[in-house]
């Protein structure tokens, strides 16, 4: 019989393996193929709706998403991480 310690540590490894294939390089290539060229209005439109799937699914994490904003603040300008943040706000 398993222990709760041991369930938690499964829970861990799977989000990190999970983890790590979302911040795979060739998945982030991909993903920037597939949006660079959209208008502003219709990547925000595409944002928001995934931050609704991934709400309604319960795979939405503000922390982690706040985390990474926090880790790229240094390569941002002021105004990219005001807008960032500014966005962030509205989808808490």
């Amino acid at each position: 019989m398993k222990s709760l310690s041991e369930f938690g540590n499964e829970k861990i490894e799977q989000d990190k393996i999970e983890q790590d294939a979302i911040f795979d390089e060739k998945n982030i290539r991909n993903t920037y193929e597939k949006y660079k060229d959209l208008p502003e209005d219709e990547l925000l439109k595409t944002f928001l709706k995934e931050v609704e799937n991934q709400k309604s699914n319960g795979t939405f994490n503000y922390e982690n998403l706040k985390s990474l904003v926090d880790s790229m603040a240094p390569m941002l300008s002021t105004e990219q991480l005001f807008n960032i943040n500014t966005l962030l706000e509205k989808i808490k």
